[in-house]
C-alpha cells in the first residue's frame, strides 16, 4: 500500500516539457507569443528554441507559479518567446530539448504557416540590405547598407543587425547614419539608411543573415468613452500597431588573398591607397632636425598600422610618433586617413638623401600587390653649433698635471671675512634638505612612470578581454579570434583585420588558427586547449 501511494506521488510530480503557440498561421511581418513550460521541475535556465529560416525567437522573460490541487502541489515554470514571421512559407518550431534535474524532457515540433505580404503592404514598407561587394579579399574593408522605405509616419523603429559571418566591424569609425525624402508617383516616401563598415576576416562561402525591422505604426481606431476635454488639454492618445520586416540574406564569398607575387615586405593593407611625404625644411644644422609628414588615404582599413623604418646605413635617423587615424562613411564608402610625423635626424654633414617610404599594398580592384614610394628628399646639411667635428676620445691620453701650491696662489685673509655658523639651528636647513630631496626623487620618478602609462598597453587590454570572455560559445569563439588576430598583428607590425592565415603561419600558429576557424565556422568542437594557447600567445608577446 504505501509502495502503491509513493508510485502515485511519484508520478504525479514528474516534470514535463510543454510548448505552444498563440496561432500558428501567420503573415510575414507578424509576431505573436511563444511559451515553453517546464511542470515540475528546475530548470538550469530557458531552453533553446531551435526555428525554421522564416522565423526568428527572441527570449523576452520568465515566470514562476506554484498552486495547490487536492493537497498536490504543481510548478510551472513559463518561458516567453516572440516567434516574428520573417518569409513566406511552412516553417517549423523546435523540437525542444533540455535536462532537469538529471531526466531529458522532449517537446514535439510545431509547424507554422506564414502568408506573403501583400503588394500594399511593400509598397507602405519595404527594408532592403546589401553589400557593397560580395566577393571582397580578406583584408578588405566593405560596407553593409540597411535601407527602410515607408510612406506615412512611424511612432518608433528598431533595427536588429545581423550576425557578420566571416566579418568584424571596422572599430576606427562609426555606422553612418541618414534620412531623407524621396516622391515616387506623387507621393513622399521617408527613406532611413545604416551603413556599417565591415572588415573580411573569414575566407570562404559566407552567409549575412536577415536583419530584422520592429516599428510601431500609428493606426486610427475609434475609441469608446474619451474625454474631448481631456484630449483638447493633453492630446488625443495614439494608438500603434507593431509591425516586423526583414531583409533577405546575403551569400559572400571571402577570397584570401593570393600567395603568388606576394611581395615580404607586404605591410597586410588591402584596399586602394595614395600615399604622400612633406618635409618641414630642406636645409638643417647637424644636431637638428627636419619632421617628414607622411600622409596614407585609402578605403581600407588603417588602424594598427606603422610606417617601415630607415635602411641601415643611412646616414640618417628617424623617430615616429603616434599615428593620427581617422576614418568615416561617405556617401556609403568607407574613407580612412593615417597622418605620421616623422623626425629625421642626419649624422653627418653634406647632401643627405631621404630614402622614399614604401608601403606594399593589396589593390582588390586590381587583384594585384602594388608598392608606394614617397618622393625622394634631399636635406643640405650644415655644420651644427660645434662646428659639425665628431670628437673621439678613443686612445686619449691623460694630460693633467699634479696640484702644485703656488706662492701667488696663497691670498690674504679678508679683514670682513666671517666664521660660518655651527650651531645644530644653522645646519637644520641641510638637514630637512637631505631627507627632502629623496622624496623629492621619488616623487619625479613615480610621476614620470604615471606620464609613462598614460598610453594604454596594447596587451594588457587583451589580457583583461581574455579574462573577461562572454559565456555564450559562438561570441566566446568570436572574441577569442579577434583577441588572436590583434595580438598576432602586434608582434607583425600589421593591422588586425589583415592577418590571415600566411600571417599565423609565420608566427608558428597556423594549427591554433585553423582549430579555431574550424570550430567557430565548420561546426566542430573547439580544441580543449583553446583558451589556454591563445592565453599563452598574449603573454609571451606581452613579456617582450
Amino acid at each position: 500500500m504505501i509502495a502503491l501511494l509513493l508510485a502515485l506521488v511519484t508520478a504525479a510530480l514528474a516534470a514535463r516539457l510543454e510548448m505552444a503557440v498563440d496561432t500558428r498561421d501567420l503573415a510575414v511581418g507578424q509576431s505573436v507569443g511563444l511559451d515553453v513550460q517546464v511542470v515540475n521541475g528546475r530548470p538550469a535556465g530557458p531552453p533553446e528554441v531551435p526555428v525554421g529560416e522564416g522565423l526568428r525567437v527572441a527570449y523576452e522573460g520568465q515566470q514562476t507559479s506554484q498552486m495547490i490541487v487536492n493537497f498536490k502541489s504543481t510548478r510551472t515554470v513559463r518561458y516567453s518567446y516572440a516567434l516574428t514571421a520573417l518569409k513566406a512559407g511552412d516553417w517549423q518550431v523546435g523540437p525542444v530539448d533540455v535536462v532537469v534535474d538529471g531526466q531529458p524532457l522532449h517537446a514535439d515540433p510545431i509547424t507554422v504557416h506564414v502568408r506573403p505580404r501583400t503588394a500594399e503592404d511593400a509598397r507602405n514598407a519595404s527594408v532592403t540590405a546589401e553589400l557593397s561587394d560580395t566577393r571582397p579579399y580578406l583584408g578588405q574593408v566593405v560596407t553593409y547598407t540597411f535601407r527602410y522605405r515607408h510612406r506615412g509616419q512611424v511612432a518608433d523603429a528598431r533595427w536588429s543587425p545581423p550576425t557578420w559571418d566571416g566579418f568584424v566591424e571596422e572599430k576606427t569609425a562609426d555606422t553612418a547614419q541618414r534620412d531623407y525624402t524621396l516622391t515616387e508617383d506623387g507621393e513622399a516616401v521617408q527613406v532611413e539608411e545604416v551603413v556599417v563598415p565591415l572588415v573580411a576576416v573569414g575566407a570562404g562561402q559566407r552567409v549575412i543573415p536577415p536583419a530584422v525591422l520592429t516599428v510601431q505604426v500609428p493606426v486610427n481606431r475609434p475609441r469608446r468613452g474619451r474625454d474631448p476635454w481631456r484630449d483638447a488639454f493633453f492630446g488625443r492618445p495614439v494608438d500603434t500597431r507593431t509591425e516586423t520586416l526583414s531583409t533577405d540574406p546575403i551569400p559572400v564569398e571571402v577570397r584570401p588573398l593570393p600567395a603568388e607575387g606576394r611581395p615580404a615586405d607586404f605591410s597586410g593593407l588591402v584596399g586602394r591607397f595614395a600615399l604622400k611625404a612633406t618635409p618641414s625644411a630642406t636645409r638643417v644644422a647637424l644636431g637638428d632636425s627636419v619632421t617628414l609628414d607622411v600622409v596614407l588615404t585609402g578605403d581600407g582599413t588603417l588602424s594598427g598600422f606603422s610606417l617601415p623604418g630607415a635602411p641601415e646605413d643611412a646616414g640618417y635617423r628617424v623617430y615616429d610618433d603616434q599615428p593620427e587615424v581617422t576614418a568615416k562613411v561617405v556617401d556609403g564608402r568607407f574613407v580612412a586617413r593615417a597622418h605620421f610625423r616623422r623626425a629625421i635626424v642626419p649624422e653627418r654633414e653634406g647632401r643627405v638623401e631621404v630614402a622614399p617610404v614604401a608601403v606594399t599594398v593589396f589593390d582588390p580592384a586590381a587583384g594585384r600587390y602594388r608598392t608606394l614610394r614617397t618622393d625622394p628628399v634631399v636635406l643640405e646639411v650644415t655644420p651644427g653649433e660645434g662646428g659639425g667635428q665628431v670628437t673621439s676620445f678613443a686612445g686619449a691620453t691623460d694630460g693633467r698635471r699634479a696640484v702644485e701650491s703656488l706662492g701667488d696662489d696663497i691670498l690674504p685673509v679678508r679683514g670682513d671675512a666671517r666664521v660660518g655658523d655651527r650651531t645644530l639651528r644653522a645646519a637644520l636647513p641641510w638637514a630637512v634638505a637631505l631627507v627632502a630631496v629623496p622624496g623629492l626623487g621619488l616623487a619625479a620618478a613615480w610621476g614620470l612612470g604615471w606620464w609613462r602609462r598614460r598610453r594604454p598597453d596594447p596587451w594588457v587590454g587583451l589580457r583583461r578581454r581574455l579574462a573577461e570572455l562572454p559565456s555564450d560559445p559562438a561570441e566566446r569563439l568570436a572574441e577569442l579570434e579577434a583577441v588572436l588576430r590583434e595580438a598576432a598583428g602586434l608582434r607583425l607590425g600589421r593591422p588586425a583585420p589583415a592577418v590571415d592565415r600566411a600571417a599565423m603561419e609565420e608566427l608558428g600558429l597556423a594549427d591554433l588558427y585553423d582549430g579555431l576557424q574550424a570550430a567557430r565556422y565548420g561546426g566542430g568542437a573547439a580544441p580543449a586547449d583553446l583558451e589556454a594557447r591563445v592565453a599563452a600567445f598574449v603573454r609571451e608577446g606581452g613579456a617582450r
